[in-house]
């Protein structure tokens, strides 16, 4: 509700963020699907006609974003300078507890969660659907880094007047017990112990091979000779001169090597540019006739070439790609132009983006606040894609990380990868 008087100032800001989505998110394309939005966008705004705190503010700017369940329609909020020291990783099956620094000494290791608060498991999952941007995979991958934040601890409800966070947990011996968690300043939380430990999970959990490019780095790559199987980490879809030459000496390494297989991994990648994948597409058997894919961008059409120059010879292996929940954008459309023309197996989890995703995001920063706006103005239409119609791209291999994975200390990845050493090398 608006008084007669006018928005509020609090108003006028999440008046700016709808304004801003009406003005470019391709869903609201039809009349019908804007009308549906403006009415929305009208409740979400009546949040505000008295003042509220900056995390209901931030919550109500969130709404306006989830609305379109897009991984291009965010808001991107500053941190309150408070953290709770508890790392948590949200697996196929459920949540599980990572201790960080100035974590409660109770607090066991994989221990999975029951409540937050009042909210079991399946309460804060309702609530992050309108809370959190993406399909369910990312809204949950997205849950499980965003649960350390204050800001978005209150928005779920879970903190006491005075700063507490009560948690229901699980041991890995089935043992249920209660903690009684404080909100303490950031940088106290997030320091060089709570990176290390989180780094250390990553690397017996997620990580093939235990590594990944650090934030410095968009790509990657490492030989293991004794295993059969080579691995290309590309963690950001950019085209570059540097990411040619990388990639040509990978594959140059893997035929010296006679690598049977070889793993590319858009683990974690959140996008880019789709025409990425035509600097792999050369050293991969030409899939078709077809020759090529356009990608229709309002316009501005993108070719992805499938031909293969008759220079290069093939790489004779085979060919996987690793997929999770936090890969979007370019990185499955990287993954689902391989899959669909036999190029490659699809390893790992449903993907975070959607086979045709928005594209083309811009950031809008909402005046007088420290509220930032993204989002896209158009989508990308990439036809004869095998999951073209599909919320997420799911692999053809599933490799979920469960509870009890985590609890056992088995990483299903290693496992599978561990599975190559025994396959055949391409022949000379």
């Amino acid at each position: 509700m608006i008084s007669a008087a006018g928005p509020t100032a609090q108003q006028k800001q999440l008046l700016f963020i709808a304004h801003t989505f009406e003005a470019n998110q391709p869903q609201l394309s039809q009349p019908a699907a804007m009308r549906s939005y403006e009415g929305f966008a009208r409740t979400v705004v009546a949040g505000a006609s008295q003042p509220v705190p900056q995390w209901k503010l931030a919550m109500l700017a969130g709404e306006l974003a989830a609305w379109f369940h897009d991984q291009h329609a965010y808001i991107a909020v500053p941190e309150t300078g408070q953290a709770l020291p508890v790392g948590f990783y949200w697996a196929s099956d459920g949540l599980v507890v990572v201790p960080l620094a100035h974590a409660p000494k109770a607090i066991e290791f994989g221990s999975s969660v029951v409540r937050i608060g009042t909210l079991t498991v399946a309460d804060v999952e309702r609530k992050i659907e309108w809370l959190l941007p993406g399909n369910s995979y990312l809204r949950r991958y997205s849950a499980g880094n965003d649960l350390v934040s204050a800001e978005f601890l209150r928005m779920l409800g879970v903190v006491s007047p005075d700063d507490m966070v009560t948690l229901d947990l699980r041991s890995p011996a089935g043992r249920k017990y209660r903690v009684h968690v404080g909100l303490e300043p950031a940088r106290l939380v997030e320091n060089a112990t709570s990176v290390r430990l989180a780094t250390n999970f990553n690397r017996r959990y997620i990580w093939p091979g235990g590594m990944h490019p650090s934030k410095r780095q968009v790509f990657l790559w490492r030989i293991f000779p004794h295993r059969n199987y080579a691995v290309f980490w590309l963690l950001q879809c950019s085209p570059s001169q540097r990411l040619d030459q990388a990639i040509k000496q990978f594959f140059t390494a893997t035929e010296a090597d006679r690598i049977g297989n070889v793993v590319l991994d858009v683990d974690f990648n959140s996008g880019g540019m789709g025409t990425t994948v035509n600097a792999f597409l050369p050293y991969l058997p030409q899939p078709s006739p077809q020759g090529y894919y356009t990608m229709n961008t309002s316009g501005d059409a993108q070719d992805i070439e499938l031909r293969r120059p008759a220079s290069l010879a093939p790489f004779r292996g085979k060919v996987y790609v690793l997929t999770n929940w936090a890969s979007c954008s370019a990185a499955v459309i990287f993954a689902d132009v391989l899959a669909t023309n036999g190029l490659a197996t699809t390893v790992g989890q449903p993907t975070g983006g959607n086979p045709q995703p928005t594209a083309n995001p811009q950031n809008f920063p909402v005046p007088h606040s420290d509220l930032v706006v993204t989002s896209a103005n158009y989508m990308t239409v990439l036809p004869n894609m095998d999951q073209e119609d599909a919320s997420s791209l799911r692999p053809e291999i599933n490799l979920p990380v469960t509870v009890e994975d985590v609890q056992d200390g088995i990483d299903p990845l290693t496992r599978w990868l561990n599975t190559l050493a025994s396959s055949a090398q391409p022949t000379q």
